[in-house]
């Protein structure tokens, strides 16, 4: 088939009204944003406040003096942009009605956060995080946080994988559900569902915990460098705290108890970066 023959063929086939599907699925997202509003503006501001502010912290950076930093710090610096674009993507299809899509870029995040840590402890090896190369040390998710971090980590990033593989548990669901009841329709669906929100959310906020606390030790020695950065400084030590006190006062005490980690793992990075042995800290 010709171009021409297919642009022509594409003309036939287009409809000349807009599509049903698009427009009631954009009908969900407009009632859905509607109901977040209503009910979840705290965690909605607290987000978009704190994440300007991380945000505001990662531009200056680009005009303090460099000459101090290690050489992983530009690697790590680097990392901060387009990770905050996946972040806010994963805010925003929150608030639109996509859970599990929301999880499954929160993972990425999250995944992210890991990167930076790993090549804090491994500087040497820092080309790892992107990349498998022969005869080094491998990036993985699983080691770093159980070996070598010693942090139980497992339970969150387990399900957040779940969601990131094809919604593997989702679909299990589903098809027990309809081994039950046969007459139940497979079709699209576009639904609110609270708690799968509120996991949502709480990926959300940990993933903001994280990368603010990891801007906060890595880059709070540059903040005198620079008098806008400077007049922020007490500001973000409050977010900062402010943050992990969030993810402390989560009900579930294996979720509460990731913030004394996340203080572990501060440690753990200041000292690999003054190249010494972090391994007593783990």
């Amino acid at each position: 088939m010709t171009s021409e023959s297919l642009d022509k063929l594409i003309e036939e086939l287009k409809s000349p009204d807009p599509a049903r599907s698009t427009l009631d699925i954009y009908e969900f997202i407009k009632e859905h944003r509607t109901m977040a509003v209503y009910q979840y503006n705290n965690f909605i501001k607290i987000f978009e406040d704190f994440f300007d502010e991380l945000n505001a912290v990662i531009g200056l950076l680009n005009y303090s003096p460099k000459s101090n930093w290690p050489k992983h710090r530009s690697i790590q610096y680097s990392l901060y942009p387009e990770t905050l674009k996946t972040l806010h993507c994963s805010f925003e299809i929150a608030i639109n009605g996509y859970y599990y899509e929301s999880v499954m870029l929160s993972r990425s995040v999250f995944e992210t956060y890991l990167r930076m840590v790993f090549i804090s402890c491994f500087p040497s090896d820092w080309e790892s995080a992107f990349y498998d190369l022969k005869g080094r040390r491998r990036f993985d998710v699983t080691s770093l946080i159980r070996d070598h971090l010693k942090v139980d980590w497992h339970f969150i990033y387990r399900l957040m994988c779940k969601t990131s593989h094809s919604k593997s548990h989702y679909h299990l669901k589903k098809i027990i559900d309809r081994s039950k009841n046969p007459k139940q329709l497979i079709q699209l669906e576009y639904k609110g569902d609270k708690k799968v929100l509120q996991f949502a959310i709480n990926c959300i906020m940990l993933d903001l915990a994280l990368l603010f606390h990891t801007m906060m030790t890595l880059f709070e020695p540059d903040f005198d460098k620079l008098s806008d950065l400077k007049k922020m400084k007490s500001r973000l030590k409050k977010i900062d705290e402010a943050l992990l006190d969030i993810i402390r006062a989560n009900e579930r005490s294996k979720f509460s108890a990731i913030t004394n980690d996340i203080l572990k793992i501060e440690k753990i990075m200041r000292v690999a970066d003054l190249g010494k042995d972090w391994s007593g800290l783990a």
